[in-house]
């Protein structure tokens, strides 16, 4: 998964659990040796989270911080972005329900909610923002085939679609209050 900011590009590596940071120019081409990140932690599932698997990473509807995803750990991070760059130094990091696997994410338009799409536990996880308060868990596919995939929003921001595959794939469309 890549993130472009204004001066980097974010690679997230599923496979090694790790986040590449490219500089760069001001064509928008990457320049020099990538910064990388590494994360730490597990999660309950020993066959899909015996380390991390850094999945995704999304900004911030202000655009002053970016989220990334990490299945292997159940975890959520947040790093602030300041004048186009992320600061590493200043990670912060939310636990989420053990064994549900986040992977994608999507903002509402005033970012005041994060919903995130689980792929271990096929649910769609609402938490407030920047509190990061869980306010509610929505099951996606009652198969549970541990396929949770993609999350997105509408133009409008009244729905909220999450697909689902592996097992009786579909979309589930949510209508927003």
């Amino acid at each position: 998964h890549i993130t472009l900011l204004d001066s980097q590009a974010v690679v997230c590596d599923y496979t090694s659990g790790t986040m590449s940071l490219f500089d760069l120019d001001g064509n928008g081409m990457p320049v020099g040796s990538p910064a990388l990140i590494g994360f730490e932690g597990k999660g309950p599932d020993p066959a899909r989270q015996a380390s991390p698997h850094i999945h995704s990473s999304w900004v911030t509807p202000c655009g002053t911080a970016i989220i990334v995803a990490d299945l292997g750990s159940d975890k959520i991070y947040r790093f602030p972005v300041k004048e186009g760059r992320i600061d590493t130094r200043a990670q912060e990091s939310f636990g989420m329900p053990a064994g549900c696997g986040p992977r994608h994410c999507v903002f509402n338009a005033d970012g005041s909610r994060l919903y995130i799409a689980t792929e271990l536990s096929d649910e769609v996880l609402v938490y407030s923002y920047p509190e990061m308060e869980l306010m509610q868990r929505c099951l996606v596919n009652e198969a549970c085939p541990r396929g949770g995939a993609h999350i997105d929003m509408s133009p409008d921001g009244k729905y909220l679609f999450t697909s689902s595959r592996l097992k009786e794939d579909g979309i589930v469309v949510f209508l927003l209050n």
